[in-house]
């Protein structure tokens, strides 16, 4: 362990923030020789824009372009609006600011960032022209061009010495397959372990890749596909599980347990995978064995197509998987607006009749906090670490303005004055007891540091825009704990309380086969999204992914029974009957569970033992 790991720092985020620093300070050095009247929102910029991986620090770099651009022109049409009234900025910031973060909860990866960025910059450019209105746009053209500024620096410095993303998703991929096989296996000779927990094990395995799959969707068109093709993979891991979770003990022929386990070491040789099933003989195996075999058969396809996608669609162009559309947080994204929305209105109405000359400081701090951290899984949590490096940083930022600028005599010397502060950025990065609250400190000292000489400001005016700086994220803080709280337990609430509402949706009768899985996805992708909270959650619920396994059953039979009313022309109008009964019982919200068990046991007799519907039917009359 070196000196520096002894002493409580982090060596690789050191060297990123010290690669960071430089690049900053560059920014601010190009952006004051450009003559631009805030050059330390150059050095903002390359702070907000850099990644530690090359493919993030290109997409980010450009949404926090055009996240600017959108909000800039939406700050100055405010700011003219405002000369008719001052009300229409204040609702209308706050409107604009409440939409952005809704939308941005609703929206992934870098795209949402720059959602949420259109909203704060609006409120940027709006809320620091309210002393001089008739300079909005110069102070919109100065934003756009400092930021352009940062954004190139950060785009062209920081590529070189930013490396690229670590190919290890098809890796991660191959092993969790080849723990889907080795279940299956433990399933065929069960042992003192209960099956149960091998498929919830499998469940949470699911969960945390696919946690992990947003952000490798980052960096281009390729990666976003690459990923739609991983989570067909998930997908088939998800549908093993899923059979597994019927057939808790498997009956499996000595040629079948051979091929599974000639398997395990094939997945690591993609090509040699496939081949290993071709010599079953499909009429020895009985239905419940055919069934796995199809469901091993398409793992294998979406993990061949995944390890060579390019030439696997050029071979097999006929073969289109049905996308998995994501899970997205409606509840959420309208409680983020509400309360985004509603604080910022009363802390503008306060502002239009005091008079308070700090306020403007106070909304924009409030809606940088309302929008970015919403997405948070415990916002209020993590807001105690952001009040304290803002306070951090608000005390560096008057000790530079009041102790280092007045030995300056010209903006430029103002510039170098403030190299040592940002070199206390570096350390308060890299430090491990520091670092959650490390990025708000830098942001807080650059926003309040404009070099210009001589300051314009009195000693009790930049307290004031300190201290109204620091009581965005305590009122932040306020509205997260009171306002629609949010936090692990209640996301995941929220979350299952979407999963029932969707899955009564599935229920309505006559719905297209298409709309059917796409609806199926999307509720198989929320479910994975719940046993992720609940993985991280410090009192999860031990038995949630028996829960989720039982409803994904449930999701499973609807589809079934959809599909089999629309296709299977055999059936008799009795069984159509009951099915759509069962149907309608779940389509409600009233709750019958005798009723609905009975009609599940009549229509699971109308079925043979090894048909789908009937094995479907007593796994979820059993788990009811």
């Amino acid at each position: 362990m070196s000196t520096l790991e002894r002493c409580g720092f982090d060596r690789p985020r050191l060297r990123f923030a010290l690669q960071t620093a430089i690049v900053a300070f560059i920014a601010i050095v190009i952006a004051q020789a450009l003559g631009l009247e805030h050059p330390q929102w150059s050095a903002m910029t390359v702070w907000a824009t850099a990644q530690p991986m090359r493919e993030h620090l290109l997409e980010k770099g450009l949404w926090r372009l055009l996240g600017t651009v959108s909000g800039i022109i939406v700050g100055v049409a405010l700011m003219y609006a405002s000369q008719w009234h001052p009300l229409v900025l204040v609702l209308g910031l706050a409107l604009w600011v409440g939409v952005c973060s809704g939308i941005g909860m609703l929206q992934r990866g870098m795209v949402a960032y720059g959602t949420i960025l259109a909203g704060y910059s609006a409120a940027m450019v709006a809320l620091l022209s309210t002393a001089h209105p008739e300079r909005v746009l110069l102070l919109g053209l100065d934003r756009f061009l400092t930021i352009a500024v940062g954004v190139v620096l950060a785009m062209v410095l920081c590529y070189y010495f930013t490396p690229k993303r670590p190919h290890t998703l098809l890796q991660q991929l191959r092993t969790s397959s080849a723990d889907c096989i080795h279940t299956l296996l433990q399933h065929a000779t069960p042992t003192d372990i209960p099956t149960q927990a091998h498929t919830s094990h499998l469940l949470q395995k699911i969960a945390l890749l696919d946690e992990g799959l947003d952000m490798h969707a980052i960096g281009s068109l390729q990666a976003r596909q690459r990923v739609q093709q991983a989570r067909q993979v998930l997908l088939a891991q998800l549908n093993l599980s899923l059979f597994l979770q019927q057939y808790l003990v498997l009956d499996l022929n000595p040629d079948l347990q051979a091929a599974l386990r000639a398997l395990l070491p094939a997945l690591q040789e993609d090509k040699a995978a496939i081949p290993v099933l071709n010599h079953l003989d499909g009429k020895t195996l009985s239905t419940e064995q055919q069934s796995l075999l199809s469901l091993l058969n398409a793992l294998l396809n979406a993990l061949h197509s995944f390890a060579h996608g390019r030439e696997q669609r050029e071979v097999s162009h006929h073969h289109h998987p049905h996308p998995v559309r994501l899970h997205r947080n409606w509840l959420g994204a309208l409680h983020t607006f509400v309360r985004s929305f509603s604080v910022l209105s009363v802390v503008g109405l306060l502002w239009l009749y005091t008079g308070w000359g700090f306020m403007p400081f106070m909304l924009l701090g409030l809606s940088v906090m309302l929008s970015i951290f919403a997405s948070f899984e415990n916002p209020a949590w993590f807001m105690r670490f952001v009040t304290w490096g803002q306070a951090m940083g608000a005390c560096a930022a008057l000790v530079c303005m009041w102790l280092a600028w007045p030995l300056a005599h010209s903006s430029w010397q103002m510039v170098w004055w403030m190299l040592p502060f940002m070199a206390s950025c570096v350390l308060m990065y890299a430090y491990k007891r520091t670092m959650l609250a490390s990025f708000d400190y830098i942001m807080v000292m650059l926003i309040l540091l404009q070099p210009s000489f001589p300051v314009h400001i009195s000693f009790a005016q930049s307290v004031g825009n300190a201290l109204s700086v620091v009581m965005g994220p305590a009122i932040a803080l306020l509205a997260y704990r009171f306002i629609f709280p949010a936090h692990p337990a209640k996301r995941l609430q929220h979350l299952l309380t979407m999963v029932r509402y969707e899955t009564r949706r599935l229920c309505v009768p006559a719905a297209a086969n298409s709309d059917l899985l796409a609806k199926r996805n999307r509720l198989i992708h929320s479910l994975l999204r719940a046993q992720r909270l609940n993985d991280k959650h410090a009192q999860s619920n031990p038995v949630l992914a028996d829960e989720i396994l039982n409803h994904l059953g449930k999701i499973e039979l609807i589809v079934c029974l959809q599909q089999s009313l629309q296709d299977d022309t055999a059936l008799s109008s009795s069984t159509r009957r009951l099915m759509r009964a069962l149907l309608q019982s779940w389509q409600g919200t009233a709750n019958k569970p005798a009723r609905t068990m009975r009609v599940m046991q009549v229509l699971q007799q109308r079925f043979a033992e090894q048909h789908p519907l009937h094995v479907l039917l007593g796994m979820v009359n059993k788990s009811a």
